[in-house]
């Protein structure tokens, strides 16, 4: 019975170190600055509404992300008690995934509504796809764009 807690407690961790890896790695940064946007002759008015969408998002942010880090911290505190309970911690790991979808969600949803402020030609240039990416040991990694060619996932160095 000790050894399953202890494997238990193991993996727990390494999936908190590895969410914390991915967390410190930029996965949950601010509104990412989308280069695709520079060529794209934004009038005065969308460049506004794109940063007031920016904005906001930010805003919305920042209180989901101080939720994710006290819910890692109770986690964290859950696994160091001297009896483990095991419902506690994975009842508090989903609560953790739920905030972690929150965040991904608020991001996709931004980038919708900044392609709701395009024209069908800045769309064209700027392309269908939405630019999804995630922090791994200092790459992305993203799906590539229609007009860049495949489906196939790319992987490039550094940071946005």
């Amino acid at each position: 019975m000790e050894k399953r807690k202890l494997l238990i407690a193991m993996v727990i961790l390494t999936s908190i170190a590895m969410g914390t890896f991915i967390y410190a790695q930029g996965r949950f940064a601010a509104p990412m600055r989308d280069g695709r946007l520079e060529g794209l002759d934004l009038t005065e008015e969308q460049q506004e509404q794109i940063q007031s969408l920016n904005l906001n998002l930010q805003k919305e942010l920042i209180s989901m992300r101080a939720d994710l880090e006290l819910k890692n911290v109770e986690l964290r505190a859950l696994l160091n008690e001297d009896e483990l309970n095991e419902n506690a911690i994975i009842d508090k790991i989903e609560e953790i995934g739920e905030i972690e979808t929150k965040i991904e969600i608020a991001n996709i949803k931004n980038q919708l509504a900044i392609r709701d402020l395009l024209t069908p030609e800045q769309l064209e240039e700027y392309g269908n796809g939405i630019h999804w990416n995630w922090g791994m040991m200092g790459n992305r990694m993203a799906p590539v764009l229609p007009n860049m060619g495949g489906n196939e996932m790319r992987m490039f160095r550094g940071r946005r």
